[in-house]
């Protein structure tokens, strides 16, 4: 039920909406969202008239019709007063509803029923007395244009529920300019309240027609007031019909000139009459030589819902000599096959692609010398990249992209680019790491620069030509490890022998108390020891890498205590390995 904070202690508020939209007529949709999937084709809660993203209220969508009881936090400055509260269950939806009585619907909710788990149609009135509840918008909006050109007579159409209260309402917008501006519709309601139960809603707006951008908009009124009431603002069922839509057809005024090569570049205007829905694709279609569309290529594409416009287009190369080519436009939302234009045309001296070879063969690299490249006699005008003219072969002896142009009959063609480097020669390298104490595994990074290739030896007789391999040895030792870089230049060898230790956390243990503190540590740590005899003693610090980093040797008896200073090393894991007369030991320490 809907309480009043200025019979309470204070003037707190949930409120819920729903507002839902549904097509009882044979008119011709234009636009049609239910909500049934979610946003759908609305964006929620955004800075739109003056509105906030972010606030005590905000829309969302859902089937939630369930309200009941919480506890507000009202936030005074001096105190926090806890409200308790109730949110009555949301009115269920009338038949007509799509999907109804308890369909997804788009409505408001507060952050604070939220916060208690209350999800149906709800709001937290602004108070005009405390402080602790905030004025403020919520709007929700279409998320892209619909065009009803050719459309003299559109209507919208919704379902809404709001009781509301003089200060806390719903408003309906409309734009006309893909939502840069707004304009509120005050005919036949401008305050949408005192409502409890759905009511449908039709406006007719001589605005809505022949628009190639229009948009809807919802927002939600919370300002400081003393009377407000269950339910509050919701909509279901939004649509845009018209009841004058003329039919979906295409034409283009494509004046092609006489003839046109392959390749060419060329602008399609079009009209189209008629409604287009959201994601309509405009494809420009060429016809084959004879006119027939029986099997059309594809030239140019539109995504757009707009009555008009121009799209670029490209005739393909390789497009067959022909002297009765024509050109439509189609459309896919809904599907609609556009008049072809009204004179042939010819597609002619088709020059395609320029074959473009070189000597040596399918070198780009200067490593072996000048590379010459060379074209197939019969074309004229002919450019090359590098500046020459008129001939079909050039020498190039400095890196750069070659390529080169040239007439086919009357039809400009074109080579493929090929970039000539001039490769350096390669230099090897590569770090590795070991990947865990007491595992053999290896991970070796490849860190050798202008490079095309890699043969790596693990010196047990193991190969692989991978750039960064990973390899497991079999026992734990010293492997020479040998890579080799390649490129068209050259090669470089670089040999790193690696220790392969072992380094187990389990490793053997003899009679030796030892303790390790402080675990993990800073900068340095205390290593305590305790033998029943006396034993010569051998202490590594390990890193991750197995490479050692510090190593003490002394004679121990008794109990003995040893400070590892690690101040100068980096952050990260390090093994403490402890070998005696008669066993070892192994603990694991971090470094922060």
């Amino acid at each position: 039920m809907s309480f009043n904070f200025y019979k309470r202690l204070s003037s707190f508020l949930l409120v819920s909406t729903a507002l839902l939209c549904q097509d009882a007529t044979a008119q011709t949709n234009l636009f049609s969202e239910d909500f049934n999937s979610g946003n759908g084709q609305f964006t929620i809660n955004t800075t739109d008239v003056n509105s906030t993203a972010i606030g005590d209220n905000k829309f969302i969508v859902n089937n939630s019709y369930t309200g009941g009881n919480g506890t507000f936090q009202c936030d005074l400055g001096i105190l926090v007063l806890p409200i308790d509260y109730s949110i009555a269950n949301t009115p269920q939806q009338p038949a007509g509803v799509t999907a109804g009585p308890t369909s997804n619907y788009l409505h408001t909710v507060s952050e604070a029923a939220l916060a208690d788990g209350l999800t149906n149609c709800s709001f937290l009135a602004a108070s005009s007395a405390l402080t602790c509840t905030n004025a403020g918008y919520s709007f929700a909006r279409m998320t892209s244009d619909i065009s009803t050109v050719g459309n003299s007579s559109v209507d919208l159409k919704f379902w809404w529920i709001c009781a509301g209260g003089p200060t806390f309402y719903g408003e309906v917008y409309y734009s006309t300019n893909a939502g840069s501006s707004w304009t509120l519709i005050t005919s036949p309601i401008s305050s949408y309240l005192n409502s409890s139960t759905w009511q449908e809603q039709t406006i007719s707006l001589p605005e809505f027609a022949n628009q190639a951008t229009l948009r809807i908009g919802f927002r939600f009124v919370n300002q400081p007031g003393d009377v407000a009431a269950d339910p509050g603002f919701g909509i279901d069922d939004v649509r845009l019909v018209s009841s004058t839509a003329v039919p979906n057809s295409i034409s283009t005024a494509f004046a092609a000139s006489a003839s046109y090569c392959a390749g060419s570049v060329i602008s399609i205007p079009f009209t189209a009459l008629g409604s287009y829905t959201g994601g309509n694709v405009y494809t420009v279609q060429l016809s084959d030589a004879s006119g027939s569309f029986s099997n059309p290529t594809t030239i140019g594409t539109l995504n757009s819902t707009a009555g008009s416009g121009n799209i670029p287009a490209t005739i393909p190369p390789g497009t067959p000599d022909g002297a009765g080519y024509r050109i439509r436009v189609v459309a896919s939302s809904p599907t609609t096959t556009g008049t072809q234009n009204s004179t042939a045309f010819a597609v002619g001296g088709s020059a395609g692609l320029i074959p473009l070879s070189s000597n040596p063969p399918n070198i780009t690299s200067l490593c072996g010398g000048p590379i010459t490249f060379t074209i197939p006699s019969g074309y004229t005008s002919v450019v090359w990249s590098t500046g020459a003219t008129a001939v079909n072969s050039i020498t190039v002896s400095t890196p750069g992209e070659i390529y080169v142009s040239g007439l086919s009959g009357t039809c400009q063609a074109f080579s493929d680019t090929v970039n000539v480097v001039q490769n350096e020669n390669p230099v090897a390298g590569f770090t590795y790491m070991q990947t865990a104490p007491g595992v053999y595994e290896v991970v070796f990074t490849n860190t050798s620069t202008n490079a095309s290739g890699y043969v790596w030896d693990f010196g047990n007789g193991f190969t692989t030509t991978a750039a960064n391999p990973e390899f497991t040895f079999n026992n734990e030792g010293n492997y020479p490890i040998r890579l080799i870089a390649t490129n068209a230049c050259g090669s470089d060898t670089i040999d790193i022998v690696i220790e392969i230790i072992k380094v187990g956390i389990n490793d053997i243990f003899w009679n030796l108390d030892l303790n390790i503190h402080p675990n993990p540590f800073s900068n340095a740590f205390r290593i305590e020891t305790n033998l029943g005899k006396p034993e010569q003693l051998e202490i590594s610090i390990v890193n991750i890498l197995g490479k050692v980093v510090r190593k003490d040797a002394f004679t121990a008896a008794g109990k003995s205590t040893r400070i590892v200073d690690l101040s100068g090393e980096a952050a990260g894991v390090y093994f403490v390995i402890v070998k005696g007369e008669t066993g070892s030991l192994s603990r694991k320490v971090v470094k922060n």
